[in-house]
C-alpha cells in the first residue's frame, strides 16, 4: 500500500525499501509527466524551461511552472552555477526555492561540488531577521519528491533559533525546512547556514 521504489540515482539505478515478510509486491514505473531545465548562465530571451536551450533562470521559475495536481509528477533538471537570485516567501520567510503541494524532484546534474543553493543574511543584521533568506522550503503535503546533488549554504531564518513563538515556523532550518515525510535530500552538502 506504499510507495516501496524511490527515483532513481545519478548512476540510473534504483533504491527499494524491502516489502515486510510474506507481502508480495508488483513494480510499476512512474515517469515524470513535466520536464523542466533551469541554467543560472541561461542567455534565453524568453525562457519557458522546456529546453536546455530555453531554461529559466532561477529555480523557483522551474516550481512555479511545475502542475499542483496531485498525481502529475515533475523532474527539473538543473546546470551547475550558483543560484542566489528569485525566491519566494513562504512561512513568514523569504526561501531561495520553496514547493509547496507539488509532486516534483529537483536535480542538479552534476552533483552538489558544481551547483549550489544560495541563501542570505539579513543585510541590517548580517545573520537571522525579516529579510533572511532560507535556501529551501519544502512543504509537500504527502506527495513524493526531494532534492538530489546541490550544496546548500549561507542560508538563514527570520528569528534565532531560541526564539518560539507559537505556530512560527520562520526560526526553523536556515538550509532545508520541510513540512512533509515523504520529501528528501539526497547526495547534498550542507553549509555555513
Amino acid at each position: 500500500t506504499k510507495q516501496l521504489c524511490h527515483y532513481p540515482e545519478f548512476d540510473e539505478t534504483f533504491r527499494f525499501a524491502p516489502p515486510p515478510q510474506d507481502v508480495e509486491v508488483t513494480n510499476h514505473v512512474y515517469a515524470s509527466h513535466d520536464v523542466y531545465y533551469v541554467n543560472a548562465s541561461s542567455l534565453a530571451e524568453n525562457p519557458d524551461g522546456l529546453t536546455p536551450e530555453t531554461a529559466f533562470t532561477t529555480i523557483q521559475d522551474a516550481v512555479d511552472v511545475a502542475s499542483s495536481e496531485y498525481s502529475r509528477r515533475s523532474y527539473i533538471s538543473v546546470a551547475p552555477g550558483v543560484y542566489d537570485k528569485g525566491g519566494v516567501i513562504d512561512y513568514g520567510i523569504s526561501n531561495r526555492v520553496a514547493v509547496n503541494r507539488k509532486t516534483v524532484r529537483i536535480v542538479s546534474t552534476h552533483g552538489a561540488e558544481r551547483t549550489f543553493i544560495v541563501g542570505a543574511p539579513d543585510p541590517a543584521t548580517g545573520g537571522y531577521g525579516p529579510n533572511a533568506v532560507r535556501c529551501v522550503s519544502w512543504y509537500h503535503s504527502g506527495r513524493v519528491g526531494g532534492l538530489q546533488g546541490f550544496t546548500l549554504t549561507g542560508g538563514h531564518s527570520t528569528r534565532a533559533v531560541d526564539t518560539n513563538i507559537e505556530g512560527d515556523k520562520s526560526n526553523y532550518g536556515g538550509a532545508w525546512y520541510s513540512v512533509s515525510g515523504y520529501a528528501c535530500i539526497s547526495d547534498c552538502i550542507v553549509s555555513n547556514n
